[in-house]
């Protein structure tokens, strides 16, 4: 039997689902090496930067698609649900940086009148900032800074990184003051749902779960759900269920010796010729071969 402690561990790097994180979080990757941005639809607490260093990448965020270029600055509101994947498969490297709003200045008065436009939930979702911009290598070049002190780790580095935050929100808001922004950049009732039912599924994924269980979370009709997570998630509730129970088994294959049915069972699915059909579909081989390739 698989411990609770041990599939929530497996959950960590399902962003919706992590606990305690570092107040900054930041690094220099590639789209193919994070596979976990780009499995299923997710939120997270901190606010997200993202810097292009070359290759084009896509980002999902709620209904809306967007694709980054080189030299490309795109913010994302935190709670706002966002996927990435790389655009007509090519590879994609950039610096990503989490932020958790608690880094953020306690003034009550800077914080309500230039930070909550940013990030608060009346805040549009995102903000892109092209290459073409005249600001844009800059906020670059701010997000590399912070990436060189966090990695330095010098005395006093959390400061320094925190003055730099402060600077590259203060030119956000230069282009996105809160006169730009519009009715439809508001978050309605749909998103509050469906961020519900993707909680819901997110701690409920071991016991058997229903669409009609699903739709309850949300307080809405199973079409509605249905028609929730096709907008927002571009598949079923189902769908999007087993694909979620198919990462945490693929987690624990990576880092723990239970057998197939062990981790079946622990998932969510009803059997192990069951599970290892849907495991096959998704990733092209079974579980035993999945894990045989990591030896």
């Amino acid at each position: 039997m698989i411990s609770p402690d041990v599939l929530k561990s497996a959950a960590a790097v399902i962003p919706s689902a992590k606990g305690t994180l570092p107040p900054i979080q930041i690094t220099t990757s590639t789209i193919s090496s994070q596979a976990h941005l780009q499995m299923i639809s997710h939120w997270h607490d901190e606010l997200e930067f993202i810097y292009i260093l070359d290759g084009k990448m896509d980002f999902h965020i709620e209904e809306k698609i967007l694709t980054a270029s080189r030299g490309d600055f795109l913010a994302i509101h935190a709670s706002a649900m966002r996927r990435s994947a790389p655009h007509n498969g090519e590879d994609c490297r950039f610096i990503r940086a989490l932020i958790h709003p608690s880094l953020l200045t306690e003034n009550q008065s800077v914080r309500n009148r230039l930070l909550s436009p940013l990030l608060g939930n009346t805040s549009r979702r995102c903000f892109l900032v092209p290459s073409a911009s005249p600001d844009a290598p800059r906020r670059g070049e701010l997000l590399r800074e912070i990436n060189r002190i966090n990695e330095k780790h010098l005395p006093g580095f959390e400061l320094e990184s925190i003055g730099l935050l402060h600077i590259l929100l203060a030119r956000l808001y230069a282009l996105f003051p809160p006169e730009k922004q519009t009715q439809e950049d508001m978050p309605g009732t749909d998103i509050s749902a469906q961020r519900r039912m993707v909680a819901y599924i997110s701690h409920h994924y071991p016991e058997k779960i229903s669409l009609a269980g699903i739709a309850a979370a949300g307080s809405v009709s199973r079409s509605k759900c249905c028609q929730l997570f096709k907008k927002y998630m571009q598949q079923s509730p189902i769908d999007f269920l087993n694909r979620y129970r198919l990462e945490i088994s693929r987690n624990l294959l990576d880092s723990t010796e239970n057998s197939i049915l062990e981790i079946a069972n622990a998932c969510g699915f009803s059997s192990q010729s069951y599970y290892t059909k849907m495991f096959s579909e998704k990733f092209n081989c079974t579980p035993t071969q999945y894990r045989s390739r990591l030896s």
